[in-house]
């Protein structure tokens, strides 16, 4: 479909060759070419990344942080996505004085319509158009037509909070380790004969999950792990950069870290890439984490600190580092949980440890096979380390996917079968079986939990793997699954639960911080408001998408009835001013009230400054509304922007 859009927009293009006198009607058809070709391209990366174009993951991913991704490894798409998009502003700006003429005839006039159509056609059935509106769809529109769908963000009945104070957990040790796009799929002898003969091995003496879907909201690592840790799919705010200038990560969630914490568990978690991608670091710590290591706290563990892939520590680094700390756990008199994220299979072609130097799959010319063989052979090394510890008797081994394979140097032969997550499940006393069961990822911490005590129905929307009661995925279809989640997006998008104002503002200067609830956030920040003050969204500068879309656009894009708070420097607050207003000098302001209030209050800041909760009310409450007032400052602000 993506290539029969890219033949009808050059189709219009040709058709509109020499027939438009219109300068600005010049400009709309190459506006509409360049569109066509960078929604043609950008989708075609993200499902050359993703395997399913663009996705929630792709758009979790330009939010937030990517401060340790191995781009290194993805040089090839950039570099062809760079000359991709000069090609097109090119052709575009090319289309611009191609289509231009001093005459226009009837027979012009046909022409022009059949090229709109043709383009306009083009832009219909193009699949980037297509993936992009469903999205939007599904973040702004909510369906209440079925029973089971939550209105605004009122609690679902599906969705259920275990009491974890009384859980009456066994006290058994836990150890999850999560393998990096590793698949059920890879075990398939038909498929990939001998590719993984250790994990083969060990299904034979475990608890195996045989059918675990991938469905929206768990398809890339973080979103992989809130899954199978807390019962949900991962959504985030629909404002831009919702969640990054936060430490607070979907604090309002109750996950299997809380649970086991809330229950005296000491609870730690080792990666080898940093901390800070895609908000990690966070999520653990917000969830009942103690000891949370990624590259940067594990490098200094090494001898040799050069030794590292593009994205961090390789395995066999970790699984050492890991079998210390499972050894260190042991001796202590309290339960613990030990969760850990491979990264050796990270696609697109993977990253083999000196470990693996003699170890290759087949004749070796399919690199991220190799690395699958490799973590293969790793994983069952640590495997047996800890089913032969003397602790063992004592702790629940678990070995899991994150999420499917992304697109890899072997995707064409895992789409050849059903693909399905793994999962894994070692104990004392736990007799080996295949659980065909039909479940997801947000089925895994229910039935982990339930294994060690729990006996709790579900946990969030996930439901016991081992238990009687149906998973969603057995009450409903795949795409049924995909629509009760996505209709109660708004109630999983409160669980960030932004802190609120109920104790006033402090902007502290020096820290570049304004402070909620004792909570740190860092500035530039636009507060929206709702009803009685509650901060509906947190924004910051679109700064790591692909278009730069500043604070001032955002309220501009806003209703003048939007009430904010908005700290940034005052250079940027100029267009709120009234015109014999005093020049704003200093470097931060604080901006309170309405785009259609006749005076909006900006403070400058020379220190630290506080706000109480009665101050910010009276300061939009005690000012004139002036409709007209709005659209004058949206064009000042599209004035200076220019």
């Amino acid at each position: 479909m993506l290539f029969i859009s890219l033949i009808f927009t050059i189709t219009a293009v040709v058709l509109w060759k020499d027939i438009i006198h219109s300068k600005f009607v010049s400009i709309i058809i190459a506006a509409l070419t360049f569109l066509s070709l960078f929604i043609s391209g950008f989708w075609y990366v993200s499902d050359y990344l993703t395997g399913s174009g663009i996705d929630e993951s792709v758009i979790f991913h330009l939010r937030a942080d990517m401060g340790g991704a191995a781009l290194a490894d993805f040089a090839p798409v950039i570099v062809a996505s760079v000359i991709y998009l000069i090609i097109s502003i090119m052709f575009s700006l090319y289309v611009y004085h191609v289509v231009r003429t001093e005459h226009i005839s009837r027979k012009h006039k046909m022409q022009a319509s059949l090229a709109s159509f043709a383009l306009f056609f083009s832009l219909a059935i193009n699949p980037g158009i297509s993936d992009l509106t469903s999205l939007v769809k599904h973040t702004y529109w909510v369906s209440h037509e079925d029973d089971w769908v939550s209105h605004e963000d009122e609690q679902p009945i599906d969705y259920l909070i275990p009491d974890d104070a009384t859980a009456n957990l066994n006290n058994k040790n836990l150890v999850y380790i999560y393998l990096e796009s590793v698949e059920r799929t890879y075990l398939d002898e038909n498929i990939f004969p001998g590719l993984m003969p250790n994990l083969r091995r060990i299904e034979t003496v475990s608890l195996s999950f045989t059918d675990i879907w991938q469905i929206v909201g768990s398809n890339w690592t973080i979103g992989g792990m809130v899954s199978s840790q807390c019962g949900i799919p991962l959504f985030i705010p629909s404002g831009p950069n919702s969640m990054v200038g936060i430490n607070r990560f979907l604090p309002e969630a109750t996950c299997m870290g809380d649970i086991l914490s809330a229950n005296g568990y000491e609870l730690s978690y080792l990666g080898g890439s940093r901390l800070a991608f895609a908000g990690k670091g966070n999520f653990y710590k917000t969830h009942g984490f103690t000891q949370v290591e990624g590259f940067d706290e594990l490098i200094g563990n090494l001898s040799d600190t050069s030794y590292r892939s593009d994205w961090g520590l390789y395995d066999d680094t970790l699984f050492d580092i890991l079998k210390q700390r499972f050894n260190e756990l042991s001796t202590a008199e309290t339960p613990f949980g030990l969760f850990a994220l491979t990264l050796d299979t990270h696609s697109p072609n993977g990253h083999v440890s000196t470990y693996c130097n003699d170890v290759k799959y087949k004749d070796g010319l399919n690199p991220i096979l190799n690395a699958v063989h490799c973590s293969d052979k790793m994983v069952a090394e640590v495997y047996d380390y800890i089913t032969k510890h003397e602790s063992f008797g004592n702790t629940l081994l678990v070995i899991a996917s994150d999420h499917l394979a992304m697109r890899n140097t072997a995707y064409d032969d895992l789409g050849k079968r059903k693909r399905r997550n793994l999962l894994l499940i070692s104990g004392e006393g736990l007799a080996p079986k295949n659980i065909a069961k039909l479940g997801a990822l947000i089925d895994v911490s229910p039935t982990v939990l339930n294994l060690l005590g729990a006996d709790n129905q579900g946990l969030g929307f996930g439901r016991d793997l081992l238990g009687v009661e149906d998973t969603l995925s057995e009450r409903l279809n795949y795409n049924g699954v995909e629509n009760f989640l996505r209709s109660n997006r708004r109630f999983i998008s409160s669980l960030w639960d932004f802190p609120q104002i109920n104790g006033g503002l402090t902007v502290d200067v020096s820290g570049k911080q304004v402070i909620l609830d004792s909570v740190p956030i860092k500035y530039p920040t636009l507060l929206m408001l709702g009803n009685n003050l509650r901060v509906e969204e947190i924004r910051f500068n679109g700064a790591r998408g692909l278009e730069k879309n500043p604070l001032s656009r955002q309220i501009a894009q806003r209703s003048p009835e939007q009430k904010f708070i908005w700290v940034d420097s005052c250079q940027e607050m100029a267009w709120l001013n009234n015109e014999n207003a005093p020049t704003l000098e200093s470097d931060s302001c604080v901006a309170i009230g309405r785009l259609d209030l006749s005076n909006i209050s900006i403070f400058e800041l020379s220190e630290s400054m506080s706000f109480s909760r009665r101050q910010i009310s009276d300061i939009i409450k005690s000012r004139a509304h002036e409709s007209s007032i709005a659209a004058k400052r949206i064009r000042d602000m599209e004035f200076i922007s220019k």
